[in-house]
């Protein structure tokens, strides 16, 4: 890989991720960090700027400040003529959906969305399976993912739980997964979404529980939560098998057509397994999306502007969805 030159928009959260990730790829060198305040101490090793002009000299940059800044700074990017990462999701309200809409397509042509799910171990298994005679046709999908941070002292001040996330979890973590279904289903016909705070240390959402129709008939159930066990469960069903992942171990079963000795359908038996730490695969697929990022950028590949148009507007399935309070 020639060597890039790598401004990032942001310096805490998920931005400091980027900037390890960045420090620590051949070929790569950190350029500029963007930060609109004095650097705390801790940071000043780094290259710092307050100036988002300073960034424009570099070959690529990546947008990972908090979410509600992302389609103004984006758009100020708009006569920028290098790669754009941008955090997911691109934005969390109808205004800022309809200014990244309205970009230069050949400004959307150099934005890759950066939805990492994509290149989790386990998102690999669905997508083959999902196109698989093995499980037939598929007919539903679903996500579980929870812990317990909300009851953490730690994370009364963090920005998870400030009200921010409109949609709590379902914006930081669900979203990841109705994006997979867009990209895997198609399009969205409509939804209902359910938004709760069960923790009782803030009015902020700290659990949320969406199910979506897709227009070719799957049904997709997503649950996310901050204030419960650590649990991770997927589960992909179909006409002859279905595929259950524990956080741990994603499992295969199959056919449909297993009897017992008594002619009686029985439980289909474990065809295949594929051992899979969750949190392992999750850090492995944020550096998988990075680098293809950097590859992309490197080989000046021009990327499909209706796939960002696709990726920006993942955040509508949560818009437009009815409450169901």
């Amino acid at each position: 890989m020639s060597n890039l030159t790598v401004a990032v928009i942001g310096l805490r959260g998920h931005a400091a991720r980027h900037i390890e990730m960045v420090r620590q790829t051949p070929g790569v060198t950190l350029d500029r960090v963007y930060y609109h305040k004095i650097p705390p101490p801790d940071q000043k090793h780094l290259p710092i700027t307050n100036t988002l002009s300073d960034c424009l000299d570099s070959d690529v940059i990546i947008i990972s400040s908090p979410t509600p800044r992302h389609a103004e700074q984006l758009q100020m990017l708009r006569h920028y003529r290098g790669y754009v990462l941008l955090e997911k999701p691109a934005a969390v309200d109808k205004g800022g959906i309809d200014v990244l809409l309205d970009l230069p397509a050949e400004l959307k042509s150099r934005t890759q969305v950066n939805f990492n799910f994509l290149f989790h171990d386990v998102a690999a298994h669905l997508r083959e399976l999902a196109k698989s005679p093995v499980i037939g046709d598929v007919f539903a999908f679903e996500v579980h993912t929870s812990h317990g941070g909300a009851f953490r002292d730690d994370w009364r001040d963090s920005w998870r739980l400030s009200g921010e996330p409109n949609f709590g979890p379902l914006e930081t973590v669900g979203i990841h997964f109705i994006h997979f279904a867009l990209v895997l289903f198609g399009r969205c016909e409509n939804a209902l979404v359910r938004s709760n705070s069960l923790s009782g240390r803030s009015d902020a959402v700290d659990t949320g529980m969406l199910a979506m129709r897709m227009e070719n008939g799957v049904s997709v159930n997503i649950s996310n939560s901050y204030a419960a066990p650590y649990v991770v469960r997927m589960a992909l069903w179909g006409t002859n098998g279905h595929l259950v992942y524990d956080g741990e171990t994603a499992t295969l079963y199959s056919p449909r057509d297993t009897f017992d000795e008594r002619g009686m359908f029985s439980s289909p038996p474990a065809v295949e397994s594929w051992s899979i730490d969750y949190p392992s695969a999750w850090a492995s697929s944020l550096a998988s999306s990075q680098r293809h990022f950097f590859k992309t950028a490197q080989q000046r590949v021009r990327l499909d502007p209706g796939i960002f148009d696709r990726d920006v507007a993942a955040m509508n399935v949560l818009l437009d969805a009815e409450s169901t309070y």
